[in-house]
C-alpha cells in the first residue's frame, strides 16, 4: 500500500525525507487536515534531531576493562538441552483412540497447564 492510498503510513518516511516528491506533496496536503499525523510528525522530528546529535564515544579504558571483567565473572544461564533419546526405532507419534482428539502440542496450546515455556 503506498502512502497515497493510506497517508497515515507515510509519517516516518515523510519525516526522514524519504518519500518521492509526488507522495511528499500528497502527504503535506494530508498533514494540513490531520491532527494525529501532525502530532506524530512533530514527535518523530524531535527524535530525529536527538539521534542526529548523538555521537559514539569510546568509554574510558578503566570503565571498559571493569565492565568486561564483570561480564567474564558473571555466571551465564545455560540453555537446557534434552538428552538424546536412547530409542533405536523411529518415533511413530502418540497413540490415541480413533474417536479421541490428538494430544495438544505444549508449545502452542494456550492453556497454562499444557503450555511449555521455551524461554530460558
Amino acid at each position: 500500500m503506498s502512502a497515497v492510498e493510506d497517508p497515515h503510513e507515510a509519517v516516518g518516511a515523510y519525516v526522514l525525507h524519504a518519500l518521492p516528491p509526488e507522495e511528499a506533496a500528497a502527504f503535506s496536503r494530508h498533514l494540513a487536515g490531520c491532527d494525529a499525523c501532525t502530532r506524530e510528525v512533530a514527535e518523530l522530528e524531535a527524535t530525529v534531531v536527538c539521534l542526529a546529535d548523538a555521537e559514539a564515544v569510546r568509554p574510558p579504558e578503566a570503565l571498559r576493562r571493569r565492565v568486561l571483567e564483570e561480564i567474564a565473572a558473571t555466571a551465564q544461564e545455560q540453555l537446557l538441552r534434552r538428552e538424546p533419546s536412547r530409542r533405536r526405532e523411529p518415533r511413530r507419534g502418540p497413540r490415541t483412540d480413533p474417536g479421541q482428539d490428538p494430544p495438544a502440542d505444549p508449545r502452542t496450546d494456550p492453556s497454562p497447564e499444557r503450555r511449555l515455556d521455551l524461554e530460558v
